[in-house]
């Protein structure tokens, strides 16, 4: 296996993680209707937000070191 797939693979790996903090927000929004005297909602927003942005920025780095 090439160092290019390697990059690939993991760039795969970050895009699904992104996918998971990006569920992770929208699950928390939707619960907001229905827990909305809790920070259950809050605490998931801001936890899949920056999951999200971890995975984007790892996938982002691991497309340009397979090019």
């Amino acid at each position: 296996m090439s160092e290019e797939d390697t990059y690939s693979i993991q760039a795969t790996a970050w895009r699904h993680v992104a996918t998971v903090g990006g569920t992770l927000v929208v699950l928390s929004l939707v619960s907001m209707s229905w827990m909305s005297g809790t920070s259950i909602p809050l605490v998931g927003m801001i936890v899949g937000g920056a999951i999200y942005v971890a995975g984007r920025e790892g996938h982002f780095v691991m497309e340009r070191k397979s090019r």
